[in-house]
């Protein structure tokens, strides 16, 4: 397999963590994310506070990749079901921002995608295939190239949708030793799919201009 392309940028960017294990599957949300209102383009920290209430809405820390912190807007921070974390990609102003949905949150994006979901899941809604890098290191197990499929499309509002995996309990250790390390597989690789996969996070983010 080749080396990991400069899609990884948009992942560095998105600041993943290494993915903890998604819990299983669950039934459709009832909140969905929107590339609109707060989580538009244009939406800020202040718009956050205004859709879901300052009592609702802390601003800290955060676990970013490789060790660092990172400053985050939390939506309901003391519930795991319904906590959403949006970091800034103009932080000073609190601006443009980057959602994150992961571990037992049951968020779901417009597109349908949520935690819990497996490979199979995930290829049937992009359409096709797509590319995804190794697990074992802090940007593993992200969808690095969807291939022209429907989840690589700019969503409504102009969002992009990034998703990471973490391999299935009892998946087999030949196999995840194959799929493993700083390099891209195609998620109908065999070893990929003999880990049996899962999202353990969903993102929607914006290009930079």
């Amino acid at each position: 397999m080749k080396p990991l392309s400069t899609s990884m940028n948009l992942i560095v960017a998105l600041l993943a963590l290494s993915p903890t294990l998604a819990s299983a599957q669950r039934a459709p949300s009832p909140r969905v994310i929107k590339c609109e209102g707060p989580f538009a383009r244009a939406g800020t920290h202040a718009d956050v506070v205004k859709a879901f209430g300052s009592e609702n809405v802390v601003y800290q820390d955060i676990d970013g990749a490789e060790g660092e912190k990172v400053k985050a807007t939390i939506v309901y921070p003391g519930d795991p079901t319904a906590r959403l974390e949006i970091v800034w990609s103009q932080e000073q102003a609190r601006s443009v921002p980057i959602v994150r949905v992961k571990d037992q949150s049951a968020w779901a994006l417009a597109s349908g995608l949520r935690v819990g979901m497996t490979l199979a899941d995930v290829e049937k809604m992009n359409r096709k295939p797509f590319k995804l890098s190794g697990f074992g290191w802090d940007y593993g197990g992200w969808a690095t190239d969807w291939d022209n499929g429907t989840l690589g499309r700019p969503q409504p509002g102009g969002c992009l949708i990034g998703a990471a995996f973490t391999y299935g309990e009892g998946a087999p250790e030949p196999s995840l030793s194959k799929v493993s390390g700083e390099n891209e597989f195609t998620s109908n690789n065999p070893d990929m799919r003999a880990v049996k996969p899962i999202v353990s996070m969903v993102t929607i983010s914006y290009q930079q201009r």
